[in-house]
Formats: C-alpha cells, sequence, structure tokens
C-alpha cells in the first residue's frame, strides 16, 4: 500500500508500477486496473454565526452520513476605531456549537477559516 497525496478531484490519473531490480532493467508495468470513483467533500450545512457584545458563537449541522473528527475555525478582530485586526484566535470542536468569547465591545470580527477534518 501507497498513500499519494496532493491529488486533485476531478482530476484523471494514471498509475505505473515499476521494478527495482539488480540488473539495470527497470521496465514499467502495463497500466494498472483503476476503477473510476468521484469524491464528494463533505460539507456541513445550516452554518449560522451569532454575536452579542463580547461572544460569537458558531452553530452548524454535520454533514449525513459522514461524522467529522472535529472543526477548528479562526477568527480575527479589530476596534472600529483601528485599522488593523490585533486580536486573534483559533478554536477547536468536535461539534456544534462552537464559541469564540472575550471579544472586546466594539469590535468587528471575521471569521477567517472554517474547516472540518474527515
Amino acid at each position: 500500500t501507497y498513500a499519494i497525496a496532493g491529488l486533485t478531484q476531478g482530476q484523471r490519473y494514471e498509475f505505473f508500477v515499476v521494478s527495482d531490480g539488480n540488473d539495470d532493467r527497470v521496465l514499467p508495468s502495463a497500466k494498472s486496473s483503476i476503477k473510476s470513483m468521484t469524491l464528494t467533500l463533505p460539507s456541513v450545512s445550516d452554518f449560522t454565526a451569532t454575536s452579542t457584545s463580547n461572544t460569537i458563537t458558531l452553530t452548524w449541522t454535520e454533514p449525513d452520513p459522514i461524522p467529522s473528527n472535529g472543526y477548528s475555525a479562526t477568527r480575527q478582530c479589530r476596534r472600529l476605531c483601528e485599522e488593523s485586526f490585533n486580536d486573534n484566535d483559533q478554536k477547536v470542536s468536535s461539534s456544534s456549537p462552537l464559541v469564540f468569547s472575550g471579544i472586546n465591545p466594539g469590535s468587528y470580527c471575521e471569521i477567517t477559516q472554517f474547516i472540518g477534518t474527515f
């Protein structure tokens, strides 16, 4: 078994097996038998972000029938009177909801990443 990373969904790939013998004769095999398959990336549904004066709560519905191993979200905030983002935080949760707390009142915040691992 050999794991291949970095493949792109929707692309076609051909694989060959090469013998690495001691006698300088290295010939590729015939084309490997590959079953065609289409992978659909799982995605959450009903994704919602709600906020209070000092929290942001993210809620979602898990994809069915593929449960995740967890989710990671990153947020960045800045005071409305400041130009640059100076308050960043990352949270990890195994399921919905995910709560960012301790946000300064009067802040503008963005969720910059929401990633599920499957």
